[in-house]
């Protein structure tokens, strides 16, 4: 019963913080199958050209876990919080958010 306890110089016993151990968050991370990319697409014209389309795209940030997703997802501001012509995308690897991407075939 006294396993996940340390006894002190004092001779009190300590419950070990599991969730401190950077072993123990290592094992608990959970894996995607793939690496996600995050988008922001922030157009200036409704029509724009592909260049521009493509000049309003930037990357936000990569994950590879679950834990990843949600710590970008949860700091990153709501869409209702976004300006007008102002998304996110969710992509697959190094795919950008373009119909002609080869890979989005």
């Amino acid at each position: 019963m006294i396993d996940n306890y340390n006894k002190s110089n004092e001779g009190e016993y300590l419950v070990e913080n599991e969730s401190s151990s950077s072993t123990n968050q290592e094992e608990k991370k959970a894996p995607l199958a793939t690496k996600w990319t995050f988008w922001l697409d922030s157009q200036k014209n409704k029509f724009s050209s592909k260049q521009d389309y493509e000049a309003g795209l930037e990357i936000i940030s990569s994950v590879e876990t679950v834990q990843e997703f949600w710590s970008v997802f949860n700091n990153i501001p709501k869409p209702n919080q976004l300006a007008n012509r102002v998304s996110y995308h969710l992509m697959r690897q190094n795919r950008k958010p373009l119909w002609e991407d080869r890979e989005n075939e």
